[in-house]
């Protein structure tokens, strides 16, 4: 299970590479549009890591937890591929927060 976890994990490091080209492309974002969505991403993965993996693991044990965080990053990835008004990214960046916590998860 680790195995599928880590390939999962090896293909969505380039998504990274796209965010910023996106948003100036697709949304027109200047310097501070990309300003405000870089802290908005990161205060949701830093929050999501800090508050959901404890309260997930607790519950649902490592692989349970690991399991819920992957299903969520589907959805979130699904969302993100069919609509890309800011508004409903931005839903699917909070349905999709359980993943973020993923790495935390496979560590406990």
């Amino acid at each position: 299970y680790l195995a599928c976890a880590s390939l999962c994990q090896a293909l969505c490091r380039g998504e990274s590479a796209v965010y910023s080209p996106f948003m100036v492309d697709i949304w027109g974002a200047g310097p501070k549009g990309l300003a405000l969505t870089m802290t908005v991403v990161g205060a949701t993965f830093a929050a999501s890591q800090a508050l959901l993996v404890g309260p997930l693991v607790k519950k649902f044990g490592a692989a349970g937890a690991l399991r819920l965080g992957y299903a969520c990053s589907t959805l979130q990835r699904v969302i993100w591929s069919y609509y890309t008004h800011p508004g409903v990214m931005l839903v699917g960046l909070a349905l999709g927060s359980p993943g973020f916590g993923a790495d935390s998860i496979i560590q406990q």
